[in-house]
This record gives structure tokens, C-alpha cells and sequence, in this order.
């Protein structure tokens, strides 16, 4: 690499939170990237190559910072960028520019091809007025693109098009850094060729540095200078691009490279088909982070994580690997047949260690189970669940205890205390359960008994004032009958009841149910012979909460009440 690198990256950490739970506690971290360095020299391209999800894209966002990196160092020029402030980033934008790797979702269907090329030229002040229109035409004619195409918009080009109106948007202001992120994965084969040798001219011509991320090797090994293999969001293997393609030394590179078809039907190649699948960055295995699928794993590699290894290399650049099978080779000329043998001898050592024959996938399974931690770093994070004493009898229970306390709605004074319990107890028997999702089912499930325990009780007291109130009224006009058939005639207050209103008073009571005062009316000119009903505890008789006949015409009542 140069003395004065154009790009340092040092110890690139990037973790995005997990978030669970009603205020959104972080439970976990997705650990993207994690500790990823590297150096670019001016004009040269570092090709990041790796399986899907391997954190190649997420390193080259964190580099122009359209992501805020977690922790390491990024300097660019010779300026450190890490944690550069927003309102500086317009200046720096100038010299990073990014290439998307869908062109179409990348480009805004509402702007013509001029805007869009011509957008950061006007805003970085590079030209003005009739001059935009002019750097935009050379720009355009850079990437081959026809000047009488500058007022088309995006969805009028095939992918290929788009994509040079990405490229050319991105040289627009003459940066000195490219990231193409699968800048020609979405792109036939022809095209591919193309765009490619569309991108090592401009470097050639603007002294471009790039970095390329790929998950084809044969395009990086096409358009790089150097190569970085990364793994779950790690840096296994990085040389130059004649030395790793040569002599791989990470069986991880190893298998990636066998997969590469040979454009020669007469040749066979030797496949290395891994086993299993990429663990989950939320739990990374320990030690050596590919061991869960290396066909030379060894228990070192299972315990303890292998630094950046230097081996040698004939070029003077440096060829570093994470693997304990390369450990002291840094001086070592002949190191390729000895990392060879050592992985070899590995891999004769794991097949004796099997006691009986057993499938690739089986193997991988058992790889997997070993490796698994006891208890997860997502769970060890997550509060302690209270689980019961008898586990094999907490869960009957439970659910006898909420059919026994939920039928005290029917006979209980008080339901909505029974509403509280019955809750209480079905939340607590969803507590017992293993799975998250069962647990935050029985919180939700206690609230709305609650509260459905709740608008029970109000319905269930406004039931039993109603019920008071009619068997209080049907006394009084039982005893205001009786007197009026046998003296001829309707007493003028209900305390000339006498007797008969003790009566009723010992029996039922005569309090209002709703607090308010009972009222009679001697008979009126509307013809009927008396109205009782009571005022409720607004005071006005007919509203909705007496009961009662309520007259025709508006009468004057005369509380009577005893």
C-alpha cells in the first residue's frame, strides 16, 4: 500500500440495536460489521467480496457516511471522517460519491437526466445557468451516453443506461473515491462487461480509487487492483488481487474461488462445497468465526479468534489471513504448501475423530451444536422470567384460578375486583411460558379482562339501581292504589301513607339509587290519576336519569319525600 493512503479504515465496528418490549428496549445488537480494516491507495480499487450479508454493503455506506459507524476510525485524505458533523459532510460529499446498486430505485423518476446530473454540479458550485447544461453533456458523453437523450427521464433507459446515468452522476464532480456497491450484479452479463470496463477507464483517465463491492469474484478479480474476503462482518483474507487469486490461504477464500466456472467444458474444477449455513450476526460463534463450517477446523480455531496473519508475499504488498493454519509463515517462501498441508491434515484429523460415517449436513448440525453458546447473548441480556415452583402443575392451576375467580362476575358486589384477579391470574399463568411472544400475549390478554371486567361492573350496578328504583316505584303506586280505593281518593303527599310507607321504607328502603329525591304529583287536569318518579340527582325531573312516568304537560312537582 502507499505511505500516504487515500483510505484508512481502522477497526470499522458497526452494530444495529434489536429493540423489544413496550418502550423499546435494546434486548441485542446485530453486529454488521466488527472490527474491519483495510487501506486504499490513490487510484488503486479494493475489490470486498463475500457471500450475501456478510456486511460488504454496510462497510461501504459507513465509508461515505450514510451510516453513522459505532466505533473505529475511517480517514479519508488524510482528514479524519468518523464522526465528522453533518453540516461539514456538504464539502466532503464532493469527494465520495456512492454507486447504487439498483439503478433504477437509486434514480428519481420525476427528474430528467439533466437534473439529476446536473443537481450537485449547481449545488457544489461547479457551474452555473447555461454552464450545468454543458458540464452535464460532457459528463454524459464520458460514459457513452447520446446528448439528445440529457431531457429523457429514468424509466425511457434499459438497466444498463440507468446504470451509466448513475455512474455519470457520480463523476460529476470529479471525486476522488467511488463506492460501487454491486454496481453491476443487477445487469446482464453483456452489459456487465461493459459497465465494467466503462469504470477502469474513468479510473484511468480521472485517477479515480474505488472501492468495489462484489459477491462475483470473477468481476472483482476482473476490475481490482487488491481484494478483502469478508465473512460475518470480518476481514478474512485481504492481498493483492494475483496473490490471493493464486494462492489462497483462508479455506474460506479457497471455497469461494473453487466456485468460479471455468470457461473450459475439457476441465473439471475441484469443488470445496461448505457445510451449513452463515451463523446469525445477532450471536456470532466464538473464536474463529468460520469454524462452524471449516472443513479443517481444530480446536483452537473453536476457542480462540486468530488475528490478521501475515504470510509471505513476492510482491512486497502484504497478504494477511485469519486463520491458525498460517500462523508463522510471515517469512516463510514455500508458505502455500505448508498452509496446504496443515489444512489437509486438518481435515484427515476431523474424519478420524468421526465414529461412524455420517452426511455433510449432519456434520454441519453437530459443528453448529457445538459451537452454540450455552445461553445466547440476546437472552442472557433479557430480564429473568419468573418461572413457578411446580412448573408441571403451574399452568392448571393458573387456568382453574382464572375460571374460578372470572365466575365471581355473576355473584360478586364487587365485579370488578373479581375482574382485577381473574387478570391478575391470566397474565401470571402467560408468564410460565417459554416464548416471548406467549408472554406479550398474556399481558395484553389480563388488560382487556380487566377491562372488559370493568365496563361488566358499571353495566352490571347501572342494571341493579334500575332494578331498586322499579321495585321501589311498584311499591308506592301499589300502596298509593290501595289508599286511593279504599278512601276514594289519592293522598296528597306520600307521607300520609303512614303505615303503609314505613312498611316499604322497613322492606325495600326508599333511597334513590342515583341520590337524587322521589316526587309525587296529585292528579292533574291531564286525566291521569297520580305520577311518581324520581328527580335523580340533577334535581330535574325527565332527564335520563329518573325513572318513573314522566307527564305531558311540564307539572309542578312538591317533594314529598319523607
Amino acid at each position: 500500500m502507499s505511505a500516504e493512503p487515500l483510505l484508512r479504515v481502522d477497526e470499522l465496528v458497526k452494530h444495529f440495536p434489536v429493540s423489544a418490549g413496550v418502550f423499546g428496549r435494546t434486548v441485542a445488537q446485530v453486529r454488521a460489521v466488527d472490527g474491519v480494516s483495510f487501506e486504499l491507495a490513490p487510484g488503486r480499487t479494493l475489490g470486498l467480496v463475500g457471500e450475501s450479508g456478510c456486511g460488504k454493503t454496510t462497510v461501504g455506506q459507513s465509508i461515505v457516511r450514510l451510516l453513522e459507524p459505532t466505533a473505529g476510525r475511517i480517514v479519508f485524505g488524510g482528514r479524519d471522517i468518523t464522526h465528522t458533523p453533518l453540516n461539514e459532510l456538504r464539502d466532503l460529499r464532493r469527494d465520495l460519491q456512492f454507486i447504487f446498486q439498483d439503478p433504477f430505485g437509486s434514480l428519481n423518476p420525476r427528474m430528467t437526466v439533466a437534473d439529476i446530473i446536473g443537481e450537485a454540479v449547481e449545488v457544489h458550485g461547479m457551474a452555473s445557468g447555461d454552464g450545468v447544461e454543458r458540464h452535464v453533456l460532457e459528463v454524459m458523453g464520458r460514459v457513452g451516453l447520446p446528448g439528445s437523450w440529457i431531457n429523457r427521464y429514468p424509466h425511457e433507459f434499459s438497466g444498463g443506461q440507468r446504470q451509466r446515468i448513475s455512474i455519470a452522476r457520480a463523476i460529476a464532480l470529479e471525486p476522488k473515491l467511488v463506492v460501487c456497491d454491486e454496481a453491476v450484479s443487477a445487469l446482464d452479463v453483456s452489459i456487465q462487461a461493459q459497465v465494467i470496463n466503462l469504470l477502469i477507464q474513468l479510473r484511468r483517465e480521472m485517477g479515480l480509487g474505488y472501492v468495489f463491492i462484489s459477491h462475483d469474484l470473477s468481476v472483482g478479480k476482473h476490475i481490482s487492483d487488491d481484494v478483502a474476503v469478508m465473512y460475518l462482518g470480518q476481514i478474512v483474507e485481504s492481498a493483492t488481487t494475483h496473490e490471493l487469486y493464486s494462492r489462497p490461504a483462508h479455506p474460506y477464500a479457497r471455497s469461494l474461488l473453487s466456485a468460479i466456472p471455468i470457461p473450459d467444458p475439457s476441465r473439471r474444477s475441484d469443488r470445496m462445497v461448505l457445510e451449513g449455513d452463515v451463523p446469525t450476526p445477532l450471536n456470532p460463534p466464538p473464536g474463529c468465526r468460520f469454524h462452524t463450517r471449516c472443513p479443517a477446523v481444530t480446536e483452537r480455531c473453536r476457542s480462540e479468534e486468530p488475528p490478521a496473519l501475515p504470510v509471505f508475499s513476492d510482491g512486497g504488498q502484504s497478504h494477511r489471513v485469519k486463520c491458525w493454519h498460517s500462523e508463522a509463515l510471515a517469512e516463510e517462501p514455500d508458505w502455500f504448501r505448508i498452509v496446504t498441508e496443515r489444512t489437509d491434515e486438518a481435515v484427515r484429523a476431523l474424519r478420524r475423530a468421526q465414529v461412524a460415517p455420517a452426511s455433510r449436513f449432519a456434520l454441519a448440525a453437530e459443528r453448529e451444536r457445538v459451537a452454540r453458546p450455552s445461553e445466547p447473548i440476546a437472552a442472557s441480556r433479557r430480564p429473568k422470567v419468573p418461572r413457578a415452583r411446580w412448573p408441571h402443575i403451574a399452568k392448571p392451576q393458573a387456568a382453574l384460578g382464572s375460571l374460578a375467580v372470572a365466575a365471581l362476575f355473576v355473584v360478586s358486589d364487587w365485579p370488578w375486583v373479581a375482574a382485577l384477579f381473574s387478570g391478575a391470574a391470566l397474565a401470571v399463568w402467560f408468564r410460565t411460558f417459554e416464548s416471548a411472544r406467549q408472554r406479550r400475549l398474556g399481558a395484553a390478554a389480563g388488560l382487556t379482562v380487566f377491562v372488559l371486567g370493568y365496563a361488566l361492573s358499571q353495566a352490571v350496578e347501572a342494571r341493579q339501581r334500575v332494578l331498586s328504583a322499579d321495585a321501589q316505584l311498584s311499591a308506592l303506586t301499589h300502596e298509593l292504589e290501595a289508599v286511593a280505593e279504599i278512601t276514594g281518593r289519592y293522598p296528597a303527599k306520600l307521607k300520609d301513607l303512614g303505615w303503609r310507607l314505613a312498611a316499604i321504607a322497613d322492606r325495600d328502603g326508599l333511597d334513590d339509587p342515583w341520590g337524587g329525591v322521589w316526587l309525587y304529583e296529585v292528579p292533574g287536569t291531564d286525566g291521569r290519576p297520580y305520577d311518581l318518579g324520581s328527580a335523580g340527582p340533577d334535581g330535574m325531573r325527565g332527564s335520563d336519569d329518573d325513572v318513573g312516568r314522566v307527564p305531558r304537560a311540564a307539572p309542578t312537582f312538591e317533594d314529598v319525600a319523607p
